[in-house]
């Protein structure tokens, strides 16, 4: 992983909302981040959610109801909710929300006010433009689909802004998680249930958080399911 990216989020400090600061340092504050959305804690959301507490994750991504039945099964996790009111954040006690971005001018001013991080979801490949406009209006983080991280993040990059990397699939999961943090990214959101494995958990804290190689990352997926498959029989 390059240096730059092990640091923490490139804010000017100054310009930023001191409870923002915060809530993205509970995210951010190993320099990077590895995030587990939604889909990715089907078909037992309950028995993931208290399992993912117990792994190098740092935040899991939430809808209002869904986080009301595994509460108490988060341990230290962050939550980003999946929202359509700032409000559900702030009474929920979350620490970020994510919204798609034809919904982001209506949450980002809210959320400047409030204190509250947004993340935006950016589907497809993203122009210039679209990572500049989405900054204008708000956007703190852009979630970008994997195969586009790379075009936008140097934008990005330049705005000040984090960018994530999102995976939806687990073809040749070490591979392209490494490549994906060789870029200007801050971390990884895994959105499926393939992704979330005890050994694919492991290798990729390695990668997003220790800067492991392709084969030191590779050597800890087989050895964590050689253990698991051991603990089973």
């Amino acid at each position: 992983m390059a240096n730059w990216a092990r640091r923490a989020l490139a804010y000017d400090s100054g310009a930023m909302n001191v409870g923002k600061s915060l809530r993205l340092r509970r995210i951010f504050g190993r320099g990077s981040a590895l995030i587990v959305d939604t889909p990715a804690l089907e078909p037992d959301p309950v028995g993931n959610a208290r399992r993912l507490a117990h792994t190098g994750v740092d935040a899991v991504i939430l809808t209002p109801g869904l986080l009301e039945t595994v509460a108490e099964d988060l341990g230290d996790l962050a939550v980003i909710l999946r929202l359509a009111r700032i409000e559900d954040v702030l009474h929920a006690g979350a620490d970020a929300a994510i919204t798609s971005g034809p919904e982001l001018p209506d949450v980002a001013s809210e959320a400047r006010c409030r204190g509250i991080p947004v993340f935006v979801t950016m589907r497809g490949a993203c122009s210039v433009e679209a990572v500049w406009n989405a900054v204008h209006v708000g956007a703190d983080v852009l979630c970008l689909e994997a195969r586009y991280a790379g075009g936008a993040a140097d934008v990005a990059r330049a705005a000040k802004r984090a960018v994530l990397a999102e995976i939806s699939d687990a073809a040749d999961l070490v591979n392209q998680a490494y490549e994906l943090m060789q870029l200007p990214v801050q971390g990884l959101v895994l959105r499926d249930a393939g992704l979330t494995d005890t050994g694919a958990l492991d290798a990729l804290h390695a990668l997003v958080h220790q800067g492991v190689s392709v084969m030191e990352a590779t050597a800890v997926l087989r050895r964590s399911r050689t253990a698991t498959q051991g603990n089973r029989g």
